[in-house]
């Protein structure tokens, strides 16, 4: 039930937001309400530099030859990139957070909770996502992209290990299922750290940097020039 009252909270909310400041000027050609809409979402200024670099970027994706799925998977200037998209959605499939929506209700019966206070407990769950959404917009642009991947992985695989040992103690049947999470996690974290670069306040060419520098076994992928848009 919860579900559906956020559902419709959202439905709610939804027409107050303002549109985005890119398709505003690019796709509507509405040069106003496009300042006015970067105003709402990062306070008064003339943005006219921000909206100088949309239409520089739109004429470069313009100028860009198309491409079909094989030819940019082939691409060693995005391959980086792609691999990140990749890894990045594997990481959040396999970590365990839909197991814990799917199944919260055996997994909290199994943990010796009330029946009658599961749903409750159920609530609390979905309040605690929702204040995790609303707390890491506010954190994202403080901390930056990187250590909230790699520092929320870390945190999970931690939470998993501690549930494994938590129920294998409590009851006599083996939860060993979760440490793959806590492995998938862990990864996520290893990787998020080590390779994935900082996006926050650099521009588009200063990020193709840094994933063209990445290296393996000693080789980097060619460098290729990309319009500046800052993050």
């Amino acid at each position: 039930m919860n579900w559906e009252v956020f559902s419709v909270v959202q439905l709610l909310v939804f027409p107050f937001l303002p549109e985005s400041p890119r398709y505003l000027y690019i796709e509507k050609r509405d040069k106003d309400a496009c300042k006015k809409a970067l105003q709402t979402l990062w306070g008064p200024g003339d943005y006219k530099q921000e909206m100088d670099e949309m239409l520089t970027e739109q004429a470069a994706i313009e100028a860009a030859p198309p491409k079909s799925s094989l030819q940019l998977l082939k691409d060693r200037t995005v391959r980086w990139q792609l691999v990140t998209m990749v890894l990045i959605y594997w990481f959040n499939q396999l970590s365990g957070m839909s197991t814990i929506s799917t199944f919260s209700f055996d997994i909290f019966m199994e943990s010796g909770i009330p029946e009658n206070v599961i749903r409750y407990v159920t609530l609390g769950l979905g309040l605690c996502e929702i204040i995790t959404s609303m707390s890491s917009s506010i954190l994202i642009d403080r901390l930056g992209r990187r250590a909230l991947f790699w520092g929320g992985y870390g945190a999970m695989s931690a939470i998993w290990v501690l549930i494994t040992i938590t129920l294998n103690m409590k009851t006599s049947l083996g939860f060993y299922s979760f440490v793959l999470f806590a492995c998938v996690s862990l990864l996520g974290s290893l990787y998020t750290f080590f390779i994935l670069p900082e996006t926050k306040g650099k521009t588009i060419l200063e990020i193709t940097e840094e994933f063209n520098a990445i290296t393996v076994c000693g080789r980097s992928s060619p460098e290729e020039k990309t319009t500046e848009t800052k993050f």
